[in-house]
């Protein structure tokens, strides 16, 4: 009998042991709620944002030339001290102290490209993987970008370049000549050099209205109001025309030279933006949003993100 009881004992020990533990822990240290980032809002520069604090993290404990990055140990040539490249460069190419000037003898850059100045291809054409600067990125030869690229300040891509599924920048993005993209963000996207900010008051526009229809729609030349458009079919907007509001079709987006638009543009087929037209203004993020492809003419400016799923390009 004082063996059953024994057992039992041991039995109630053990059954009550982890509540006993976790009646502790909770006494000791009470239970809060897991935090939960409810902010929605997709970082457009996550990835270069990472990259970055991978690198300089492994740069803490890396050898002369061997660089760990998550678990996975890299080859790279630091290109302060090391300046001859082979024609195809397959290790990390890492710049800490000095701008990176890629030679005009390297045509192949398999793996990513990181500085912490600037980063200028300037006297050959490169085919790349990934590129990132801390202060600006210059592309001044054709550059194809397999992966994506990213400056923190200003990234400059000229006549033949391709960027790649990807192209960003915390302030700035020009773009000169034909090039081509699949998706573009910064405050500010300027076809062309030169092109000034863009302000406007809308104070002065009276008019109000939304624009739906099944059929397709078309803004004549001048004309300035506020409110939406939606069409289930193709909306094509004239000359200077300027407005404050989003624009919606199942069909093509057509936008003339000169226009003013203070809204997101979304197109279920394609997008073309007239010669010196503005989406956006300064200081406010807009998008520009095609199932298709998108064209960027010359001289106009975005501010914000512009994505396509076919590909898109600025004309030259």
């Amino acid at each position: 009998m004082d063996l059953i009881y024994l057992y039992a004992a041991i039995f109630f020990c053990m059954l009550s042991l982890p509540v006993g533990i976790a009646f502790l822990y909770h006494v000791k240290k009470p239970a809060e709620p897991m935090y939960i980032n409810q902010n929605k809002t997709r970082d457009p520069r996550f990835f270069a944002n990472n990259f970055n604090k991978m690198i300089d993290n492994a740069v803490i404990n890396c050898e002369k030339s061997k660089i760990t990055i998550n678990g996975k140990e890299e080859k790279f040539i630091n290109s302060d001290t090391d300046s001859n490249f082979s024609n195809s460069v397959d290790r990390l190419v890492l710049a800490f102290d000095k701008d990176l000037l890629v030679p005009s003898n390297v045509t192949t850059l398999k793996k990513a490209v990181y500085a912490k100045k600037n980063i200028m291809i300037c006297d050959s054409e490169v085919v790349c993987d990934t590129m990132y600067a801390q202060e600006s990125i210059y592309l001044k030869k054709p550059v194809i970008v397999d992966g994506w690229v990213d400056a923190k300040e200003h990234l400059v891509a000229t006549d033949g370049c391709d960027l790649g599924k990807s192209a960003s920048s915390q302030h700035k993005i020009t773009l000169t000549g034909r090039v081509e993209f699949r998706r573009l963000y910064a405050p500010s996207i300027h076809c062309g050099e030169g092109l000034e900010d863009c302000l406007f008051d809308f104070k002065s526009i009276v008019t109000k209205e939304d624009y739906i229809s099944k059929s397709s729609i078309t803004l004549k030349k001048n004309t300035k109001f506020i409110g939406d458009i939606r069409s289930y079919k193709d909306i094509v907007i004239e000359d200077n025309t300027i407005m404050k509001g989003n624009v919606f079709a199942d069909g093509n987006i057509t936008i003339g030279k000169n226009c003013l638009i203070y809204g997101t543009i979304f197109s279920q087929e394609s997008i073309e933006i007239g010669e010196g037209s503005i989406i956006g203004q300064s200081g406010a993020i807009r998008s520009v949003i095609a199932r298709g492809t998108v064209i960027l003419n010359p001289n106009c400016i975005i501010y914000g993100y512009i994505s396509c799923e076919k590909g898109g390009c600025k004309k030259g």
